[in-house]
């Protein structure tokens, strides 16, 4: 019997133990001061009271904190808070060598130490390591989900502040999630185009993303059409190359490569235009309208263009254009109206040249209304643009 109640005693006691350690971890969570209450000298308990202090106190933590924690840690030696209060105490007095080393060893004990890396993060801004700096900002992003969009701005300032921004690209190579979203804060900025193409690292765009599109229309704006169709070609996916002289999917096909060096279509009240199998236009004719656009690099010369049109054009004078003028300037070199057949697709054609200066076209369909409004439903096809002889 004896025997009997020592065991249901000693089932009690590892029974309460279990509660109190769950309740702890529990209370650890959400209240701190619960937790004292409960059990006042666990380990983890007197650990976490040393942590608030850290995160609490603007100047040196008291020695009493510090022996209360290292005492603490006799009975959980893996756990960083003590390395946590002496490294912040030396970073707060100056001396930046040993709150490193600290730090480091607190953040080994636990990775995940937000206190930790906060505090090495200042420690590698005051010492000038911007690469440090930047990975513990990078792995903040994921500790801290609530401040994701504070931290990646400043890692966008960051690296828009330093001369050198290979070691950020490198930092955030290692985190395309991360990379990514820097990526986009620095364009919707309206950062140079030079940062963010050194950011990116040579990587692929995410499906979605919007910074290619504007390193293209940053570069393009300052007139540097083959450094924009150089980066054009890079995040299509397509190998390095000079831009053909003519034109890109003249089968109007629906193809993952963006504008400008692929077909704009837009479509709006005035009308509507859609890729595939051709470019498929409606147009009522009662406003004007740009359904497809696209921008050409070709040398100074003599070209044709031309292409196939069926369907039916209405009658009072609206219909479709197709325009060509320089980037830049906006000299018209061409217009050709469009001349469907409706029953056999009908070629239509027309000859241009490009002078010297004008290293850069728009071809650019338009709708252009008339006297009289109509509805135009048209398919252009197989449209190119090749040298002519005047033969």
């Amino acid at each position: 019997m004896f025997r009997l109640v020592v065991a249901v005693a000693a089932g009690v006691l590892l029974a309460w133990l279990v509660v109190r350690s769950a309740a702890v971890n529990a209370l650890l969570e959400q209240d701190l001061a619960a937790a004292a209450a409960v059990s006042p000298s666990d380990p983890r308990v007197v650990l976490a009271q040393a942590d608030a202090v850290v995160r609490r106190e603007r100047g040196p933590v008291a020695q009493a904190a510090l022996d209360s924690a290292f005492d603490a840690a006799q009975g959980a030696p893996l756990e960083e808070t003590p390395f946590l209060l002496a490294g912040a105490n030396a970073l707060r007095a100056g001396d930046e060598d040993r709150a490193e080393r600290l730090l480091v060893e607190a953040k080994e004990r636990n990775p995940r130490s937000r206190t930790a890396r906060f505090l090495l993060l200042e420690h590698h801004v005051r010492v000038g390591k911007p690469a440090a700096a930047a990975q513990e900002m990078a792995a903040l992003t994921r500790l801290m989900p609530d401040a994701r969009p504070v931290l990646i701005a400043g890692l966008a300032r960051f690296a828009a502040s330093m001369p050198d921004n290979g070691a950020i690209a490198e930092v955030l190579k290692g985190d395309p999630a991360v990379r990514h979203a820097v990526l986009e804060h620095l364009a919707a900025s309206s950062e140079s185009p030079e940062l963010i193409l050194t950011l990116s690292n040579g990587a692929r765009p995410a499906p979605g993303a919007r910074w290619p599109e504007a390193v293209i229309a940053a570069l393009i704006e300052r007139d540097e059409v083959p450094r924009a169709y150089a980066a054009w070609r890079r995040f299509s996916g397509f190998p390095a190359g000079a831009a053909a002289a003519g034109v890109f999917n003249g089968g109007f096909e629906d193809l993952p490569a963006a504008p400008p060096f692929n077909w704009l279509v837009e479509s709006g009240e005035a009308g509507s235009a859609e890729l595939g199998n051709g470019l498929r236009i409606a147009y009522p004719g009662e406003a004007r309208a740009q359904f497809a656009r696209q921008l050409l690099q070709l040398p100074p010369g003599s070209y044709r263009l031309s292409y196939e049109a069926k369907g039916e054009s209405a009658a009072g004078g609206s219909g479709l254009v197709w325009t060509l003028t320089c980037h830049g300037s906006g000299a018209r070199l061409a217009s050709l109206r469009v001349n469907p057949s409706a029953v056999i697709a009908q070629s239509n054609e027309a000859q241009f040249t490009v002078p010297a200066g004008c290293s850069a076209q728009w071809l650019s369909l338009v709708g252009v209304p008339g006297q009289e409004t109509g509805i135009s439903n048209l398919i252009i096809s197989d449209l190119e643009i090749a040298g002519w002889d005047g033969a």
